[in-house]
């Protein structure tokens, strides 16, 4: 006879029964509820604007391609901005989100869109789709279970983008040392690198965290893309995060090294140069060896366009159709800091950077890293994707093409804001056998 202590129960399938697993794990909740085939709980699902724009954001990263006329990047934000105005119509009183902080710029762009130019409107509603999307992800009730289930499928979203990059990116980038692109995704990076490096300060300091952060970084040097190394960079240095000064010099360091490793490597040099060679004094606009793929000219130009008004600029995508008229190839400046200077003025330029340096303020003194662990990753991650923001702004067009980086950042602003707001989770008299261990179901704090 069998005694009792070789007796071991059967776990559920995808259930582990090791001691050292936490119950309130979102893998062993998840398949705790679809063992028993019961609806999962709200507050245990990935909100759908969430996962509309990770999906997004990887989908058009690696594809694109036409639907009634319109290129399938132009419908994501499209599809980000519907989703969010139908969120906050249905639950207003929801609202977490300071959006007494965004008011003026959103009425001084809304303003500047009745200037007469083509395809303002557009312009206008790019510009202002991340902001709508971080209000309504504020309605969503964002307890720790919640961030932990966002945690999952960021870390989901990331090991899909892996794939395509291991299987595409890094073979065409190794395949010639002309190779190089990838921007947008180069850019949607920085969004994992916040997070994971947030993640591993705050959220147990997992070795996996570091590891996906290593990777994150990597990916923007082996494809040559100068914006998000430079902003990756910054990044590490300046990053939000309660850390301690020795291990914020440590981060200094580091980023240094890597920076410079990076700039003196064959492909980067190549793509930095004409002549293939160069250092770091040698990084200036006045040098003529120095690549700017065409930028220079146009950024020339619409700094001479600015004398005309340099206080309130030209009104909405006014560059486009200076730029067009002068005869470029293209209208697109690659730098948005001076696309806002020239269509919304010097006023617009101190109105966007206030407003950004004004939410971080608020949001250091209202959401102060309390809460759980997840809690507090959600808000370090929110506040140092405006670090990389501000830098990459300077070499590429992410105010516009908002749904590579600045659409996920304002939804983690958004849900920052949310976790913080005191209002219970309703859970069904069903769901309670399972969602009991889950002691995050309590009301937020």
């Amino acid at each position: 006879m069998l005694s009792a202590s070789k007796l071991r129960p059967v776990p559920e399938r995808g259930v582990s029964l090791d001691p050292q697993v936490n119950p309130s794990s979102p893998l062993v909740i998840e398949a705790r509820a679809r063992r028993r085939g019961r609806r999962i709980a709200p507050s245990l699902r990935l909100p759908a604007l969430f996962g509309l724009t990770f999906a997004l954001m990887l989908a058009t990263s690696f594809y694109n391609f036409q639907f009634l006329g319109f290129n399938f990047y132009g419908w994501a934000w499209v599809l980000i901005a519907v989703l969010s105005v139908g969120r906050i119509a249905i639950h207003p009183r929801q609202i977490a989100f300071p959006v007494w902080i965004w008011s003026p710029w959103i009425l001084y762009v809304a303003v500047w869109t009745f200037a007469g130019y083509e395809y303002a409107l557009q312009s206008t509603s790019q510009i202002l789709c991340p902001i709508i999307a971080g209000i309504a992800a504020s309605t969503y009730p964002f307890p720790e279970v919640r961030a932990r289930i966002l945690d999952l499928w960021i870390k989901r979203a990331y090991y899909a983008c892996a794939v395509g990059v291991a299987l595409i990116v890094i073979p065409f980038s190794l395949a010639d040392i002309d190779n190089s692109g990838w921007a947008t995704g180069a850019i949607s990076l920085l969004f994992f690198q916040a997070w994971f490096l947030a993640s591993y300060f705050l959220n147990g300091r997992k070795t996996l965290d570091l590891v996906l952060y290593f990777s994150a970084v990597a990916v923007p040097v082996i494809g040559s893309n100068r914006g998000p190394m430079l902003a990756g960079v910054v990044l590490a240095i300046c990053a939000i995060i309660p850390i301690r000064l020795s291990t914020r010099m440590l981060a200094l360091g580091a980023a240094a090294a890597i920076g410079l490793v990076a700039f003196y490597t064959p492909k980067v040099q190549y793509k930095m140069f004409y002549s293939g060679r160069g250092t770091i004094q040698d990084l200036r606009l006045d040098n003529p060896d120095l690549q700017t793929n065409g930028r220079t000219p146009m950024w020339s130009a619409l700094q001479l366009g600015m004398a005309d008004s340099p206080l309130f600029g030209h009104g909405g995508n006014a560059d486009r159709t200076y730029l067009l008229e002068k005869g470029f190839p293209s209208y697109l400046p690659h730098n948005d800091w001076l696309r806002i200077q020239f269509n919304y003025g010097l006023v617009g330029v101190f109105l966007y950077a206030g407003t950004m340096l004004a939410q971080v303020l608020h949001a250091l003194r209202k959401l102060k890293f309390a809460g759980s662990p997840p809690l507090k990753t959600l808000t370090a991650a929110a506040l140092t994707c405006f670090i990389p923001y501000v830098v990459v702004m300077y070499t590429d067009n992410v105010l516009i093409y908002c749904q590579y980086f600045t659409v996920p950042m304002m939804l983690l602003l958004g849900a920052a804001y949310s976790a913080k707001l005191p209002r219970g989770t309703a859970v069904r008299r069903s769901l309670r056998p399972f969602a009991a261990p889950v002691s995050a179901l309590a009301p937020a704090k």
